[in-house]
C-alpha cells in the first residue's frame, strides 16, 4: 500500500446496507484510515455519521487502512437513507 492511501480523505464507496442493532454499511476503503468513534461524512446526502464498530473479514477492529473489505456499524443515519453507490467521506 503506497504511504499516501493512509494520509489521504476517508474513500468508502457503500456496496449494501442492512439493519442490524442499527445502520450497517460494507464496502471497501479504497483511501484513508478509519477508526472506531471518527466522525466521518456520507455523500451526496451530507450527513454527519460516527462510527460504532469496524469490522476487517469478521473481526472487530478499532482502525483500518486502505484496501480492506469492511462492515462499519453507523450513528447519525437510517439504513433507508443509504443507497449503493454513496460514499463514505
Amino acid at each position: 500500500i503506497p504511504p499516501s492511501s493512509k494520509t489521504a480523505p476517508v474513500r468508502l464507496p457503500i456496496v449494501d446496507k442492512y439493519k442490524d442493532m442499527g445502520t450497517v454499511i460494507l464496502g471497501k476503503l479504497e483511501s484513508g484510515c478509519i477508526s472506531k468513534a471518527q466522525q466521518l461524512v456520507m455523500m451526496p446526502n451530507r450527513h454527519i455519521v460516527e462510527v460504532l464498530s469496524l469490522l476487517s473479514d469478521d473481526v472487530e477492529t478499532d482502525d483500518v487502512g486502505p484496501g480492506e473489505n469492511l462492515k462499519l456499524r453507523l450513528k447519525g443515519i437510517e439504513e433507508e437513507e443509504i443507497l449503493p453507490g454513496f460514499i463514505l467521506c
